[in-house]
């Protein structure tokens, strides 16, 4: 805020010594100055004002040397925040390259090391392939004889094996129990009769023998005192 005046009578000066103008000077949130035109004498405000100047072209003066002290300090601290910013993006940039150039290095080493690996493993692998293969031949030949020697006794352990289930099927065939007089008695749904209680009067029956079949019907399926049961 500027108050400025043209010059004039001293006492024209008294307006400036008020109270109010006074206070309202002192109590500016911004800065007041004051170029009342009279270079001996001082007022209230010229007092209490921020900066007083002796007329009103000096306070013009010191306001245009502010604005160009303010623009000169704007360009400076610009200049210096460009720099700073270059210096960072170059610093930055450089960092970055290097890390790249590390991570690049880095990867090669640890490409060359697993070729390495593997060409180790490739060798390794040609120099037991050999040898490997010899051993599976050498087995495999071994097993092709214990075949070759194995199949004789083999077989004949089997055939007398064999033999001796045929025997035994022999032994319970029916035809063979039938032939020594045995007889199979079976009711009209082929259910073998085993005891009396599995018939009863009038109850078909049907008997095989060893030369043929004979029907008959079940008249008395009683027990005796001396058999478990007989059928007449």
């Amino acid at each position: 805020i500027v108050v400025i005046r043209g010059g004039g009578a001293r006492n024209e000066l008294a307006t400036f010594d008020a109270e109010e103008i006074a206070v309202a000077i002192a109590t500016s949130s911004v800065a007041v100055f004051t170029g009342l035109g009279h270079e001996v004498d001082r007022s209230v405000a010229d007092e209490v004002a921020h900066t007083a100047w002796k007329t009103p072209t000096a306070c013009a003066a010191s306001l245009v040397d502010a604005v160009r002290e303010y623009l000169s300090r704007s360009e400076t601290a610009w200049r210096a925040i460009v720099a700073i910013s270059e210096r960072r993006i170059v610093g930055t940039t450089t960092d970055l390259s290097d890390r790249a150039h590390r991570i690049a290095r880095r990867t090669h080493a640890a490409v060359e090391r697993a070729d390495e690996r593997l060409n180790t493993r490739v060798d390794r692998l040609r120099n037991q392939a050999p040898a490997a293969l010899l051993a599976a031949d050498s087995k495999i030949s071994l097993a092709g004889q214990r075949l070759v020697a194995r199949p004789v006794p083999q077989l004949d352990a089997e055939a007398h094996r064999l033999d001796a289930l045929e025997a035994r099927v022999a032994a319970v065939d029916p035809a063979h129990l039938l032939a020594r007089g045995w007889s199979i008695t079976r009711r009209s749904d082929g259910r073998i009769v085993r005891s009396r209680a599995d018939v009863q009067p009038g109850t078909l029956l049907e008997t095989q023998l060893v030369d043929g079949r004979v029907t008959s019907r079940v008249e008395d399926a009683a027990a005796t005192s001396h058999e478990p049961g007989t059928l007449s």
